[in-house]
């Protein structure tokens, strides 16, 4: 059956051969002008109820104007053609993978509507599952073209049909396809044969920037930068067997936070610049100002905290990129599973396990920051952790 077919079919439960009148076609043409595209939404709906139910056809006007959708569609349960029709529609979801308990939730609400059109008369719906694993390519491609050699006339599909894999095939096969399970996306607009029926990404060349964002953002490096500094000084404290107050730690981070913060985003900076050339030097950068923390905030050297960890890192840079390269590994090892495996319970589970890891990680980050910084110390300044304790901070 193809999409045109399936729209006859369709069309077929609106008629009533019984009548002996027009207004089967009159139901079917109405239904064909309220299905246009959403640009007219707004000239429709301002012209109110008394349209509405002028565009219906046949039926009673009553029940059109108000807003029933079998009068407004011309939809006739008892009708033989709709009660004897079968549907193969099919349905590519992330039915396994990351995103699996998406793709489970659509699957009950597909079912759900089965079973609810089955109840009222029909058409039957036989759906096909196929699994596109949560955007593999790989997957949808195969999906869409098992669909298509089967003569489905119709998909639900999510992901933008599967990242764009899909959209191909769907044109190819002129399979009419409705995507619910994300935005529209540029590269999904005007395609054939594909509406997506959630969100309408805006055609905005630098999206997401709006100023309550950019505020957020600010506020999130600022606390993170903050939270740096304070752990940074706890775990330098607590290896040197010192403690003092939460107080004195804020107001000690706080007094070089904007010295902090700059050198956070220039070596964040050179890291990743690094990072694109092959690595190494990326790990490299990192490990030159591997201490910039403790030099900055537990030394209270502020703008010279910089040259301060670069200092202390001399001689000893590439032992310290095999160190962070080993740290760093551990950390993927153990997080990226960790974080695969909450994302298929759900986006609770999914949130809890970020929030968990993002701690942990700040956690991780200031322990090892102090240990390095108090070895090189040692190494390159000859005190022991009690001459730190007693000369420092």
């Amino acid at each position: 059956m193809s999409a045109a077919a399936l729209a006859a079919s369709v069309a077929a439960c609106g008629s009533d051969d019984s009548s002996g009148d027009s207004s089967g076609s009159d139901s079917t043409e109405a239904s064909a002008e309220s299905a246009a595209p959403a640009e007219t939404s707004a000239d429709t709906a301002s012209t109110g109820s008394e349209s509405a139910t002028t565009d219906a056809g046949s039926g009673d006007s009553g029940a059109a104007a108000d807003g029933d959708l079998r009068a407004l569609t011309g939809f006739d349960a008892e009708s033989e053609a709709c009660s004897d029709a079968e549907i193969d529609l099919g349905a590519v979801l992330a039915l396994t993978g990351p995103g699996s308990f998406y793709g489970k939730t659509m699957t009950r609400g597909i079912d759900l509507a089965v079973a609810q059109i089955d109840e009222v008369g029909g058409p039957h719906f036989n759906v096909i599952y196929k699994d596109h694993k949560s955007g593999d390519p790989a997957a949808g491609q195969q999906a869409i073209t098992e669909l298509g050699e089967s003569g489905v006339p119709a998909k639900l599909a999510s992901y933008v049909d599967d990242l764009g894999a899909m959209l191909a095939g769907t044109a190819d096969y002129e399979v009419f396809t409705l995507d619910g399970g994300g935005g529209t996306s540029e590269f999904g607009k005007a395609q054939p044969f594909f509406w997506g029926t959630r969100a309408v990404t805006p055609n905005d060349p630098l999206p997401g920037l709006r100023p309550d964002l950019i505020w957020a953002a600010l506020a999130d490096m600022l606390l993170g930068t903050l939270l740096t500094g304070v752990l940074c000084l706890v775990a330098i404290d607590v290896a040197i067997l010192r403690r003092h107050s939460l107080g004195q730690y804020l107001r000690q981070a706080a007094r070089q936070l904007l010295p902090l913060l700059i050198f956070t985003l220039a070596i964040s900076i050179a890291i990743g610049i690094g990072i694109v050339f092959l690595v190494v030097p990326g790990l490299y950068a990192a490990a030159r100002y591997l201490p910039y923390a403790a030099t900055t905030v537990f030394e209270d050297a502020g703008w010279q905290g910089i040259t301060r960890a670069e200092t202390l890192t001399r001689g000893y840079r590439w032992p310290l990129a095999g160190l962070l390269a080993v740290f760093f590994l551990l950390i993927l090892l153990v997080g990226i599973p960790a974080g695969v495996l909450a994302g298929t319970l759900g986006p609770v589970p999914a949130f809890l396990s970020e929030a968990f890891f993002a701690a942990l990680g700040y956690l991780l980050g200031a322990a090892f920051t102090a240990a390095v910084y108090l070895r090189l110390r040692q190494l390159q300044d000859g005190v022991s952790t009690a001459e730190i304790a007693a000369t420092v901070g």
